[in-house]
């Protein structure tokens, strides 16, 4: 850190009226908690076939195959999720959410936590996937999108560097740039952005519950170990 200074403090990202974001919208884009995303029950487990319904062995079977199912979503889920800081020396200057514009000194919708930092900071992938944009991009600069499966997708915006291409594979804390303060930004900072099934979702749940998430992910994984 020697040499360096802190930047004032870095706020960007792409301009969202107030007036053009609808009710619906905005209730769209309520945080949603990662640990409630976990209660799967409702909405994974398959629905029973009748098919062999006379056979002796078939609840087992179904049983069985449920179990399996659920432990393959679970797991598959809990990939898709963020474990890892996206930068690891930062403070939060702008939150998800309304907010008044830096360059246009509007209202605005703000979809993306702003996390100021040094120049050069290395960005790191958040969780496993395929980046399916890297490049110049209007309001954030230079910018990385990956797709995590499950509808996740991550978005960090205003680079200084990239360091992936579209079609490359990431892992977990893999660096894919530096922070900087291209496009729309007025100083250093990474613009980072979750969304879920095409819609921005409030990224700072994530960044709370990282933690949570690999242990979890972790202990899951131990206890089902061998067991299919």
């Amino acid at each position: 850190m020697r040499g360096r200074s802190r930047s004032a403090a870095g706020v960007g990202g792409p301009y969202a009226p107030i007036a053009t974001v609808s009710s619906s919208r905005l209730a769209a884009t309520e945080p949603e908690t990662s640990r409630e995303r976990l209660d799967l029950a409702n909405d994974i487990l398959p629905s029973p076939s009748s098919a062999s319904d006379d056979l002796p062995f078939a609840p087992e079977l179904r049983s069985l195959a449920q179990t399996l199912d659920v432990k393959r979503r679970v797991i598959d889920l809990l990939e898709s999720l963020p474990r890892t800081k996206p930068v690891i020396h930062y403070y939060i200057s702008s939150r998800f959410g309304p907010r008044r514009d830096p360059f246009r000194k509007r209202r605005s919708m703000h979809y993306g936590l702003d996390m100021a930092g040094w120049r050069g900071e290395p960005i790191r992938a958040v969780a496993p996937g395929v980046v399916i944009k890297a490049g110049r991009a209007p309001a954030y600069g230079l910018m990385v999108e990956i797709d995590h499966g499950n509808g996740y997708h991550t978005r960090y915006g205003h680079m200084r560097r990239l360091f992936v291409r579209k079609g490359d594979t990431v892992v977990p804390g893999k660096r894919i740039g530096s922070m900087g303060s291209t496009g729309r930004s007025t100083s250093t900072h990474l613009h980072w952005e979750v969304w879920y099934h095409g819609r921005p979702v409030d990224p700072l749940p994530y960044l709370k519950a990282i933690a949570d998430v690999e242990t979890l992910r972790k202990e899951f994984e131990r206890r089902n170990d061998g067991q299919g």
